[in-house]
This record gives structure tokens, C-alpha cells and sequence, in this order.
């Protein structure tokens, strides 16, 4: 790699490792080797690597989260290949592109190309005590300490059998075809035992990761999904010490050492297999022991967890020389057991997350790692006859897999639940290959005592099966799952379903628009822009509803919200939603409401309103609860400086957990919200500023958030903005866009800012202190952001009308999200029932957050307002 970037060429490819010997005479002078220069290209190497690894990984989660539910909607598809098989084609596809791109231009390659080229090299040349000891760790721990194991003590003799038996069976038939497989299609007399033992234990490792989530999402019982996943991880730490003992034959052979033989191999496997087991108890009792010392100190915690994670694979392959990954797999299992509910409550909130989104990076490097390996073998030597190897494995392991299932059958039904035929087909179709084969074919792709063809072999056939498994079993599991039939409908379920989403859709739906808007019998709040003065009047004295929410239209707003009326449940305890249960952002309902927005020929009728509106407002100033409009009959003089700037920052502190709860709820998104705080920011700044006079300091630290706020929304007309008029085609639209989404900003900011200062009046007039000093200042800052939301809105009538049912809409989604929690507390719906409920959820938050990106937003707007008016200009943008 550093002669690659040095060159500026491209190294000649000669083995899959691509290290190329230098001979005596071309070897550089020790002169001519600068430490800090390789130092540093390497590392710009690496780092280019792992962020190729990283942005190919997320944004392949991007698409396959946020724009296939989308396409979904629009086709009928089985289901989306495997984010693990993505990334592996993703990193095969780069290093590909890469290489070919590098071959064409050998003597004329840019600089980012050879960094690039670089990157692919140390991709493809990664060091396999990395990938096992890095990477492997965190991907295991991960998947055991999150059994449940009360159902794990239940199937463990299950998962027992299948994975020490079942495994032997599998790797003795595997290994026996794969011996004279090899050879038939490599035009060979025989592969070594050695070797086809070797490569049938890499093979036996399964990793279902992707079958599970798919049985999570189908709403499968944990009993079926554990029992795969138990299985699963014995059987990678049964595959990994049958590994261990053939490649230790492999390369004994190969430097003319002596193989094991029976009496010894079976007690390096006893060695591995139990020292692994004890060794992993023995860490988890230290861990539980370290922790028991430590309360609510979550970085401590975590700390200590990562480092008996790591340390107990470590340890395992080091120092005991015994099996690393059967060590962390039962040091993960205590740990579910027992260990993490040593965690203190704040610990854990964060630990649990931390080690998904650790486990996640370390998948997604180790599939992108082995996608470029294995382009590096198929680029280097071409060999068609053996092709065939990965298609003709993928069969014979998936029968040699029900063979072993249901030999054990018999013995299976005596122990742990009861398992079906159907069942075991469910079993037998989860059998992927995943991360730990991959990472032991890498490990031996590096392996020099290995032939280099022989090395091929093995990539490629690991290689190949992983991703005929994700690709045909993965994505088929749902139609399998389906066709089975596992699980009748309950008729009781189905009952309670029937009631739960009933309440859902009937008395829960009330409450929410009673938190929402105003109570029935409000005057229409929709009657023209100028009614906000009345509505925070009622809103003020009734504490009922909310100042900005009480101008949306609820009939647009539900059109926005997801509807889950004729929801039932299906066989295999599935829920069927309809096909309704999403948001229609652009529905006729919501854009009719928005186009009958009085807009036009106003100005006189507006100005005599605004000044009906002011005299109306000095005298309801008075009818304010306390903290929005009048003193108290204490006097505010009595109160030093040091104490008033003290009753500042804490009310600004207020302030400022108040947007972020409204953050959490999704009254806000992140950049209102940093516009609020920037605000809150410049009010605290204020008050503690030292030529602020004392007199008059609560006033203005508040004038100065409020001013600060209204800078920040003030309309901004670059030159460039100008030009982009002029652009034939698209300018109109370019301006409107970003018209628009100024537009929703200020909407969102101000909405904010009044219902934030409603609640911190609230809250400062049980303070006698508070309320004494800062009562009058927030009554003023509401009053003067009420008015400027009302004069935007008179302006821009139309878009308001739009946003402001869009934002009620976001925040009825999430209360509505709330209601569907308090029913799986309830146990009126399951765990399984939620998840599919929170897909509808997400997907309607994600259409409503981007309504103020959407480039063809403004656009219908425009063309609503022609139809609904008749006009050729749209005013509101103009």
C-alpha cells in the first residue's frame, strides 16, 4: 500500500494477498525510508478504509429503512435483501470499481485514486487478528446477553445437542463430499482430510441474525427465535474448536510437523470446548464483582464491561489457549442471566445501545472486509470449473442441515418445548452464514501455510454460500413462515386485538384532540389569521388545548395520522393492517383546507382587524392567569442583583429542558430547536452580562431572547436568491422551496417559544420568587411572539394553514404512539404487536418531518391555490 501511494501506480497482482517480495538490489535504503511518511500514508489508508466500510454500511441502512417501505408501497416485492448481504456486496462492488478504474489508469492516476487503491489494499491485506479480535467479540456478546434466559434454560439442551451432535454429523457428511467435490471440480486426484474437515467447520457456523429479525418482525414467539438462535451460538463455538484442531493439522503438515490424532485431538477439544465455558464463568464473576463497587457512574460501567468483553476473548486465545468464542458465549449468557440487572438504571439505559450500535459497526466491517477479499481472489486467479462449488454447497448443506434436525428429532421432543414438524423446517431454513464463517475464511485466506489455491478455494466457498443464504433464505423466510401455518389465531387474542384497537381508534383519539385543541364549543379558530389573540385567551384561562395546535383543522390532521381501524390478527399471531394506516401529507382534504385560506384583497380588512385585535389585547391582559400578565403585589425591589440573575438562569435553565422535552415529544425538530436554544442562549447571556443595569435585568434578558429569536427568523434575501429567479424552468420553484421552508421554520420556532413560555409561566407562579420577578417579562415575550406569529400568518396564510396541521399532525402521531405503549403495559397487545404499530408510526413522522424538505411541497400548494382561486400568481410566495 505505501509503495502503491508512493508510485502513484498500481502494484502487479501475483496472490490474494498481493504482497509483493522485493529482491536485494530493489529494496530501498535505509536512507530513503521515512518512519513518519509510511506512518502516516498507511494510516490515511486505513482510515479511508473504515470510512468507505462505515458510509457504504449506512447508507445502505438508510435505503433499506427510509426509501424500499416507500417503493413498497408503490410494487409488490417478497422482501429486501439483508442489510449483511448489502454490505457485502457493497464492499465486493467498491473494491471491483477501485481496481478496474486503477487498471486503466496505471500511469496517470490522481491522488485520491491512489488513496483509494490504498484503502482496497489494506481492505483486502487485513491482518486476521484483527478481524478475530477486534471485531468477533463485540458481535458475540451482543447476540447472547440479549436471550431471554428463562427460555434459554428451557431449549439450551436443544440447542446442546444440535450444536456439538448435530454439528459432528453435519462436518463428518460435509467434509466426506467435500474431499471428492474439490477434487471433481478442480480436476484434482483428492483434497487433503485436513482440509475438507477445515473448510466443512467453517461451513457449520451459522449466524441467523437476519432470520431472527425477520421471525421479530412477523411477530414469531421468542420460544421459536431464541431456540435459533441458541443453537446458533453454540454451534459458532462448536464450528470454531473443530476449526481450531483441522487447521492446526493443516499447518502442522504443511511445516512437516505432527497432526493431532484421535486420543489427542479429542482432548484438545474437551480443552477448548470446557476450558472456554469455565473461563467465560470465571470473567463474568470477576465483571459482577467489579460492578457491585460502582453505582450509577454509567461511563464506569460501560468501562468495565468493554473491557471483560475483550478481555475474556483475550484471555481465551492467549493466555489459556482455549476457545475464545465459547468463552464470551457463556460469559454473555451469565450476563443475561444475572449481570445485566447489576447495571444501574442510568448505566443500563446507555449500555445497551452502546453495544448494539458496537455490534453493528463490527458486522458491517467484517462483511465489507470479506466482500473485498473475496474480489481480490476472484480478480486474481479466474477459475471457472470451480464456480459451481458455492451452488452445489449451498444444496448440500441446506439437506445435510434437515438431516441432522430431524435425526435428533426424537431426542429433541424429550427435552426443553416441544418442537413441530414445522418447526423444524422453520430451523432448517434459518441455517445462514454469516459473520463468524466469514471471519474464519479470512483468517485462512491469510494463512501462507496454506496453498494459495487452496486458499482460493475456501474464500470463495465461504464467500459464496454466506451470500446464496442471505440472499435466498433471508429474504424467503416470511413466505416459509407464512406457509407453515405454526401458530392458529387465537380466538381470545383476537378479541382483545378487536378492543385494544377500538380504543385506539375511538376513545383515545378524543383525548388526544381534546390535549390538542380547545374544547367543543370554541369559536371557529380558522375564521381568518387574526384569531390567535382569542385563542391564547382561552387557551390561557381554560389550560385546555394548546395556542398554536388549536388553529389546525382536525379533519386534515387525521388525514396525517395513521388509521388502524380494520385491523386483525392472522394466523401465526401476526396483525394484518391495512392498507390505510399511513399518512396522506398531500391528501385532498389537507390541501383543500390549505387552499381555502383567505389570502387575497385583505389589507384593509386585516389592518382594522389588527387594530380591533391590540385594543382587545391590553384589556384581556388583565383576565391573565397569574405569571401571564400581572404583577404581583410584592415589590420586585426587594430582591438583590445576585438574586435576580440567580432566578434568571434557573427559569432559562427551565426554558431550555422545556424545548427539549418538546424535542423528545416531536413538537420540534433539531433545527428549531437549535434556534430556540441559540435564544435561550443570548436571554442567559444577558442576565449574567455585568452592563446589564439591575434594574430592569429579568425584563431584559427576556426582550433579548425574543429579539434574539426574531433575528433569526427574519427573512433573508441574498443576491444569489435574486438571480435564481432568473433561471428558466426551475427559478420560480427554487424560490418557493426555500420560501417555504423559511416558512416552516418560523411557524415551528414560534409555536415552540409561545406553548415553552406558557408552561414556564405555569411553573414560575408556584415560585413566589419566580413569579414576583419574571411573571410580567414572560407575559411580554408570549405576548410579542403571539403577535409575531399572527403577523406571519397573515402574510402567509395559506403555507401557515398547511404547517401548522402538518406539526399537530406530528404531535398527535406521538401521543398517539404513547396511547399504543400504555396498551402493550396493559398487555392488551404484545411486544410483536407494537412493532408492526411503530412501522406506521415512523413512516408517518418520516413523511410529516419532510414536508419542509420536499422539493414538490410548495409546488402543489401553488397549483391547489390556482385551482381553489383562479389566480395565476400565488401570493403567499410571491
Amino acid at each position: 500500500a505505501i509503495e502503491l501511494l508512493r508510485s502513484g501506480g498500481r502494484l502487479p497482482r501475483t496472490a490474494p494477498s498481493r504482497r509483493v517480495p522485493m529482491s536485494e538490489s530493489e529494496a530501498p535504503l535505509p536512507e530513503e525510508l521515512d518512519g513518519e511518511t509510511e506512518g502516516n500514508e498507511m494510516t490515511e489508508a486505513v482510515l479511508v478504509a473504515f470510512i468507505l466500510a462505515i458510509a457504504a454500511g449506512t447508507f445502505l441502512r438508510f435505503v433499506e429503512t427510509q426509501v424500499v417501505p416507500l417503493i413498497r408501497e408503490k410494487c409488490v416485492i417478497l422482501d429486501v435483501p439483508p442489510y449483511t448481504l448489502s454490505v457485502f456486496l457493497s464492499g465486493l462492488f467498491i473494491s471491483m470499481a477501485v481496481d478496474l478504474s486503477a487498471a486503466e489508469n496505471v500511469n496517470n492516476a490522481s491522488r485520491a485514486a491512489v488513496v483509494f487503491q490504498a484503502a482496497v489494499d489494506a481492505m483486502e491485506n487485513v491482518s486476521p487478528v484483527f478481524i478475530i479480535l477486534v471485531l468477533l467479540p463485540p458481535l458475540l456478546y451482543e447476540s447472547a446477553a440479549k436471550m431471554n434466559y428463562h427460555i434459554w434454560s428451557r431449549i439450551r439442551t436443544q440447542a446442546l445437542i444440535l450444536a456439538f451432535p448435530g454439528v459432528l454429523v453435519q462436518l463428518a457428511i460435509v467434509g466426506v463430499i467435500l474431499r471428492h467435490l474439490v477434487a471433481y471440480l478442480d480436476a484434482r486426484e483428492a483434497w487433503d482430510w485436513n482440509l475438507s474437515f477445515m473448510l466443512a467447520s467453517i461451513l457449520t457456523a451459522t449466524d441467523p441474525v437476519a432470520v431472527v429479525a425477520t421471525l421479530h418482525q412477523l411477530g414469531a414467539p421468542e420460544m421459536l427465535s431464541d431456540v435459533i438462535d441458541g443453537e446458533s451460538l453454540l454451534n459458532d463455538g462448536s464450528a470454531y474448536v473443530m476449526f481450531l484442531i483441522f487447521k492446526y493439522n493443516v499447518d502442522q503438515i504443511a511445516s512437516g510437523g505432527e497432526p493431532h490424532s484421535f486420543a489427542t485431538g479429542l482432548g484438545f477439544f474437551l480443552r477448548l470446548a470446557v476450558g472456554g465455558a469455565l473461563l467465560g464463568w470465571v470473567v463474568f464473576r470477576a465483571t459482577i464483582a467489579c460492578l457491585t463497587f460502582i453505582e450509577r457512574d454509567w461511563r464506569a460501567e460501560a468501562g468495565v464491561l468493554l473491557i471483560a468483553v475483550y478481555a475474556c476473548f483475550a484471555l481465551a486465545e492467549l493466555v489459556a489457549e482455549v476457545s475464545g468464542v465459547l468463552a464470551v458465549v457463556t460469559f454473555g449468557l451469565f450476563m443475561a442471566k444475572r449481570g445485566n440487572y447489576t447495571f444501574s438504571p442510568d448505566a443500563a439505559a446507555v449500555i445497551e445501545p452502546f453495544m448494539s450500535v458496537l455490534a453493528h459497526l463490527a458486522e458491517s466491517l467484517i462483511f465489507f472486509i470479506a466482500g473485498s477479499v473475496v474480489w481480490a481472489s476472484l480478480y486474481t486467479e479466474r477459475a471457472p470449473a470451480s464456480w459451481a462449488l458455492a451452488p452445489l454447497l449451498y444444496v448440500i448443506l441446506y439437506v445435510v442441515r434437515a438431516v441432522a434436525i430431524f435425526g435428533f428429532f426424537p431426542v429433541l421432543a424429550r427435552t426443553g418445548y416441544l418442537p413441530t414438524p414445522g418447526q423444524g423446517v422453520a430451523m432448517v431454513h434459518a441455517g445462514l452464514r454469516g459473520a463468524v464463517g466469514l471471519a474464519l475464511a479470512l483468517l485462512v485466506s491469510q494463512d501462507q501455510k496454506v496453498a494459495p489455491r487452496d486458499r482460493q478455494v475456501v474464500t470463495y466457498a465461504v464467500a459464496g454460500v454466506t451470500t446464496l443464504t442471505l440472499l435466498v433464505n433471508s429474504p424467503t423466510m416470511r413466505l416459509v413462515y407464512d406457509a407453515l401455518k405454526l401458530y392458529p389465531a387465537n380466538q381470545h387474542r383476537r378479541v382483545v386485538v378487536a378492543q385494544a384497537i377500538s380504543w385506539l381508534e375511538g376513545p383515545a383519539m378524543e383525548d388526544i384532540k381534546l390535549e390538542l385543541l380547545p374544547p367543543p364549543g370554541a369559536s371557529d379558530t380558522r375564521s381568518g389569521p387574526l384569531d390567535l389573540i382569542d385563542v391564547a385567551q382561552q387557551t390561557f384561562t381554560q389550560r385546555h388545548g394548546d395556542v398554536v395546535y388549536a388553529l389546525a383543522d382536525w379533519d386534515a390532521v387525521l388525514c396525517m395520522i395513521p388509521n388502524f381501524d380494520g385491523t386483525v390478527l392472522l394466523p401465526n399471531d401476526r396483525l394484518g393492517i391495512p392498507q390505510g394506516a399511513r399518512s396522506y401529507v398531500f391528501a385532498d382534504t389537507v390541501m383543500q383546507v390549505a387552499a381555502g385560506t383567505p389570502y387575497s384583497k385583505r389589507a384593509a380588512k386585516e389592518a382594522k382587524a389588527e387594530a380591533k385585535a391590540e385594543a382587545k389585547a391590553k384589556e384581556r391582559e388583565r383576565s391573565l392567569p397569574p405569571g401571564l400578565g400581572r404583577q404581583s403585589s410584592r415589590n420586585p425591589e426587594s430582591y438583590s442583583q445576585a438574586e435576580r440573575r440567580e432566578i434568571v438562569a434557573e427559569l432559562f435553565g427551565i426554558l431550555k429542558t422545556i424545548y427539549e422535552d418538546q424535542h423528545h415529544a416531536k413538537q420540534l425538530d433539531g433545527e428549531a430547536l437549535a434556534v430556540c436554544v441559540e435564544a435561550v442562549g443570548v436571554g442567559t447571556d444577558t442576565a449574567t452580562s455585568k452592563t446589564t443595569p439591575s434594574g430592569n435585568l429579568v425584563d431584559a434578558a427576556f426582550a433579548a431572547e425574543i429579539a434574539a429569536l426574531q433575528q433569526q427568523l427574519a427573512p433573508v434575501r441574498p443576491r444569489w436568491r435574486r438571480l435564481a429567479r432568473r433561471v428558466p424552468l426551475v427559478g420560480d420553484e427554487i424560490v418557493a422551496l426555500l420560501k417555504f421552508r423559511r416558512s416552516f421554520q418560523t411557524v415551528e420556532v414560534l409555536s415552540a417559544f409561545i406553548r415553552a413560555h406558557e408552561k414556564l409561566a405555569v411553573i414560575a407562579a408556584r415560585n413566589p420568587r419566580r413569579h414576583v420577578l419574571a411573571s410580567q417579562s414572560i407575559a411580554a415575550v408570549t405576548k410579542e411572539a403571539v403577535k409575531t406569529l399572527q403577523s406571519h400568518r397573515v402574510q402567509f396564510s395559506a403555507l401557515t394553514s398547511l404547517q401548522i396541521n402538518v406539526l399537530t399532525a406530528r404531535a398527535a402521531v406521538e401521543m398517539k404512539r404513547e396511547r399504543c405503549l400504555e396498551l402493550v403495559r396493559d398487555g392488551q397487545l404484545t411486544s410483536a404487536d407494537y412493532e408492526q404499530l411503530e412501522a406506521a408510526f415512523t413512516r408517518s413522522l418520516f413523511d410529516l418531518d419532510a414536508v419542509r424538505y420536499s422539493v414538490t411541497a410548495a409546488a402543489r400548494l401553488r397549483r391547489r391555490i390556482r385551482m381553489a382561486t383562479g389566480t395565476t400568481i400565488m401570493e403567499e410566495v410571491e
